[in-house]
């Protein structure tokens, strides 16, 4: 669940740039390296091993401004490009119209389970020192809850495209 900034996952090159120049966390003059390590983790994580990926990303995220108009319209673009051609990618918009919802006072969070180890499992939640790894089961269980809620309000998948093509075109 991403409420307020598009995952690293899912980002171009240039909505990296735009938030690694953003953060302070990020010592000045690497936010290039930053940017290559982010895109050769999504290489690695979506593109050469194609986990099945659920991510929810609030509205407020494609309305907060991150770069430049070139910057948010190639983002739009790419989004829908991914939720088009992978499969096995759905990206859903969670949208303003939804109100008041299960995630509305958490920040960004992930939920990763392993189909190999199904007892295994993990929750991030992210923050401003990298966020912190939760791996008790009542935890993992209530993020699991909220994450399906959410779900439930989110636009389905070839909704949230429109949505990310239509946002491209303003």
């Amino acid at each position: 669940y991403a409420p307020l900034q598009v995952p690293e996952l899912l980002c171009t090159a240039d909505y990296a740039r735009a938030v690694a120049e953003a953060d302070l966390s990020v010592p000045e003059g690497m936010e290039a390296s930053r940017v290559q390590a982010t895109l050769a983790h999504r290489q690695t994580i979506l593109f050469d091993r194609q986990p099945d990926v659920t991510v929810a990303i609030g509205e407020a995220a494609l309305r907060q401004q991150v770069g430049n108009r070139k910057v948010m319209r190639e983002q739009f673009e790419h989004l829908a490009k991914l939720s088009d051609e992978h499969a096995w990618l759905n990206i859903r918009v969670l949208p303003f119209s939804a109100g008041a919802h299960a995630g509305g006072d958490s920040g960004a969070f992930s939920v990763l389970h392993f189909n190999e180890l199904s007892e295994l499992g993990l929750v991030h939640v992210s923050g401003a020192s990298g966020g912190i790894c939760l791996d008790d089961a009542p935890s993992i269980a209530a993020y699991v809850r909220t994450f399906t809620h959410l779900s439930w309000y989110a636009l389905n998948c070839g909704d949230s495209q429109t949505k990310f093509l239509t946002l491209a075109k303003r």
